[in-house]
């Protein structure tokens, strides 16, 4: 992963850097709140594309709300990232997102209707985000997830993860 191109964007939450990076197949893109390189303990969101909630604004998954927290806690502290990953469905694509809703108005989790659509549970990859932390050579993040898995495979691609602000927590008790 190179950056790119980079640009200033303005959000309803602040102005950022918007940041390109690519390998040559894929890309990867970022939106930075003040200095982050070469850096300790930056906020980090990483946040898989939703067509669902951020194209159609579906209040059937809570994209939205990750999206709105994550944003609005690195502009509080002036610094952090948010990687966007075409990474729809847990990886799996939007198709698979659409066939497992069957399952889901019947009250099971999105990792379960997954399987019983016939996908895994997940199917992300977070390689592309460690390339684009070395890229920043940023030394040590604060994840913003409250997917443990995510903070598990992150760490074995040797990002160092000094901490988490569990998101669902945070969405849950509205505090956005």
């Amino acid at each position: 992963m190179v950056e790119i191109a980079r640009t200033k964007i303005k959000t309803l939450f602040g102005t950022f850097d918007e940041i390109m990076f690519s390998d040559g197949n894929k890309n990867v893109y970022a939106i930075v709140k003040g200095n982050i390189e070469n850096k300790d303990n930056v906020l980090c969101r990483i946040h898989s594309q939703c067509i669902s909630a951020h194209y159609f604004y579906s209040v059937g998954c809570d994209c939205s709300k990750q999206m709105i927290f994550s944003q609005k806690v690195i502009e509080e502290e002036k610094k952090g990232i948010v990687i966007w990953l075409e990474q729809e469905g847990r990886g799996n694509g939007h198709f698979a997102k659409m066939s497992s809703e069957k399952y889901k108005i019947n009250g099971v989790s999105q990792a379960e209707a997954y399987l019983k659509a016939g996908y895994p549970e997940d199917s992300r990859s977070y390689y592309e985000v460690k390339k684009v932390l070395d890229c920043l050579n940023i030394k040590s993040i604060i994840l913003i997830s409250s997917n443990d898995s995510k903070q598990n495979e992150l760490q074995k691609l040797g990002v160092n993860v000094i901490s988490t602000i569990d998101l669902g927590k945070c969405i849950n008790n509205d505090k956005i």
